[in-house]
């Protein structure tokens, strides 16, 4: 039998009807030595034989490129069907188009969402620090004061390192149109906590984050991108923001987008007004630390420095109970 896999589909056809027609005339020569009639040798040989179009189609099975004839001829019927009926061939083009866009955008937010690693180190580590206040019904999570951090942050014996971060907004003007900009105000530990480094450059120092020093910047790569042509001579330069001028000390890696998408970063000077919550609170537990723990430390913490102010504030003070939370950090 013919088991070819290459050359064009009519030589094959055409090699294949020659190979069972010599068969078939082998088999009718055998059963004319056995002194059968003409007519009977043919019958006998055809039986002998078996089914001549069951063969033909088996040995097409054992060919490569056969699979690929009834996909042509699909192809073929479908084009043809098109050509006939336009209009129903755009609808359904159309459908088809606007389905696989949404399954992509779907599978986008899910891959951002879930699937896709996050950018940080052992990520598994990193916690959310937030207060509640349960005698009012709020269960949080809220926000905590500059001098709330900083006693967690000295007092602190749960974390390798805690970090405080507040957005805020700024007009981005000079060269090209003026752009408003969403970024976030964060204490120097903020990347450390995060175990995340610029691409570019280098990031906040403590002295940085002290008042009078604070106008530095680090920028995102899509600002990078979008506004200064990715040059990487970027750091060091100066822009302007709220009319305030800003050095660039580097530009934070593609991937990194946190909290949300925001275009800077720039250092938090910590003050001692306790009238205005606005601080979000990250920190990356110490190796075998479990929350249940963490949250037992800050807790003591809290009730140690309430209690420390209740004499001057007493009617003002209301309960408040601090919780460690583990957290996916895309964005608050």
């Amino acid at each position: 039998m013919i088991c070819d896999g290459g050359g064009s589909s009519g030589k094959a056809k055409s090699d294949l009807e020659r190979e069972v027609r010599s068969d078939l005339e082998l088999e009718e020569e055998e059963q004319q030595e056995k002194r059968l009639p003409p007519e009977q040798a043919v019958y006998a040989a055809k039986r002998a034989f078996g089914n001549e179009a069951l063969i033909k189609e088996q040995t097409r099975e054992t060919w490569g490129w056969v699979p690929f004839e009834p996909l042509l001829h699909d192809v073929r019927y479908a084009f043809r069907q098109v050509a006939r009926n336009p209009g129903f061939a755009g609808i359904t083009v159309f459908t088809l188009a606007l389905g696989i866009g949404f399954t992509t955008a779907i599978f986008s937010i899910f891959n951002a969402t879930l699937l896709r690693p996050l950018p940080f180190e052992n990520p598994d580590r990193l916690a959310l620090l937030y207060t509640s206040i349960p005698n009012t019904g709020y269960e949080g999570p809220g926000s905590v004061t500059d001098p709330d951090f900083a006693e967690w942050q000295k007092q602190n014996q749960v974390f390798d390192q805690i970090a405080a971060l507040r957005g805020k907004t700024a007009n981005l003007t000079g060269s090209g149109e003026p752009e408003r900009l969403a970024g976030t105000a964060v204490t120097a530990s903020f990347f450390s906590v995060l175990g995340v480094a610029p691409e570019l450059g280098r990031p906040f120092s403590a002295y940085e984050q002290s008042a009078g020093h604070e106008d530095v910047a680090l920028i995102s790569h899509k600002l990078w991108a979008r506004r200064f042509a990715s040059r990487p001579d970027i750091v060091g330069k100066t822009i302007q923001m709220d009319g305030t001028p800003f050095t660039v000390l580097g530009v934070m890696p593609a991937q990194f987008e946190f909290p949300g998408q925001g275009d800077f970063w720039t250092p938090m000077v910590l003050t001692n007004d306790r009238s205005n919550a606005m601080d979000q609170v990250i920190a990356r537990l110490k190796p075998n630390i479990s929350l249940a723990r963490a949250t037992e430390d800050v807790t003591i913490i809290q009730h140690r420095w309430t209690s420390s102010r209740k004499s001057s504030t007493p009617s003002s003070e209301a309960t408040t109970n601090t919780t460690v939370a583990r957290q996916t950090l895309r964005a608050f």
